[in-house]
């Protein structure tokens, strides 16, 4: 249940990224998002309502909005589509995985300030 999850003060740091500065989220206050969508749980028939399939490319769909505090989107891939590479310009970005599987592949900054090698991938399986 959520209620039982503490509140947690909101800490960050300031990290040097490739030419600006971007916020880092501290561990604890990861730790605590992670756990807050982990035990969220989500009424398919509330959501699907929502998820939009375009063939040829994934859909971002506005579902929740709140200026200067948050965007939530419910983000749609048909079998083999993909996002291009792609930052989140300095926002943070959580996820919740739905339904499906999805392959991420996060990849490092080259010292010139382009997209260099790729540094994870992490394959996730909604069970």
């Amino acid at each position: 249940m959520l209620g039982s999850i503490p509140p947690v003060q909101e800490e960050s740091v300031k990290r040097k990224g490739n030419k600006k500065d971007m916020e880092e989220i501290s561990d604890v206050v990861m730790r605590y998002k992670r756990k807050v969508l982990q035990q969220t749980r989500l009424n398919p028939r509330e959501w699907q309502q929502h998820a939009v399939f375009r063939r040829g490319r994934y859909t971002r769909n506005i579902v929740g909005y709140s200026p200067n505090q948050f965007i939530a989107l419910l983000l749609c891939w048909e079998k083999g589509q993909q996002s291009p590479i792609h930052d989140h310009s300095g926002a943070h970005c959580f996820i919740k995985m739905l339904s499906g599987r999805i392959r991420e592949r996060k990849f490092a900054w080259a010292a010139d300030g382009t997209v260099g090698p790729e540094a994870v991938t992490r394959l996730a399986r909604f069970h």
